[in-house]
């Protein structure tokens, strides 16, 4: 699984129970015939702890009108993206886990060996 910088939401992202918003992924304009990847792991968790992953897109960057494409629980995880994404993209987390770290990318293919 290759991960490019300008396709990761979070690198080593501590998780604490709080929510967490991610970068901000500049997807382009309209659909991709074969979709990417949305993949996410979490690395030394506490034990008994979750994540919730809500997938959110805007036209803008400052996310004036953001659209929820997609709600997702549980780590790892592996989803094609789904359609309807404008030109931004963004992740938000809410996780109960005390410690531990997050990654999250878009990738091509949903290898989350991390």
């Amino acid at each position: 699984m290759i991960v490019d910088a300008g396709t990761e939401f979070f690198y080593n992202q501590a998780l604490s129970a709080t929510d967490l918003t991610s970068s901000i992924v500049d997807y382009g304009k309209g659909d991709a015939g074969d979709p990417l990847r949305l993949v996410l792991a979490v690395h030394n968790g506490s034990s008994g702890g979750k994540v919730t992953v809500k997938l959110q897109t805007a036209d803008d960057e400052a996310f004036s009108s953001p659209t929820e494409l997609g709600e997702y629980e549980g780590a790892p995880l592996a989803v094609a993206l789904p359609y309807g994404c404008k030109r931004y993209l963004r992740l938000v987390v809410t996780s109960t886990y005390t410690s531990g770290t997050m990654d999250a990318a878009l990738v091509v293919d949903a290898d989350i060996k991390w």
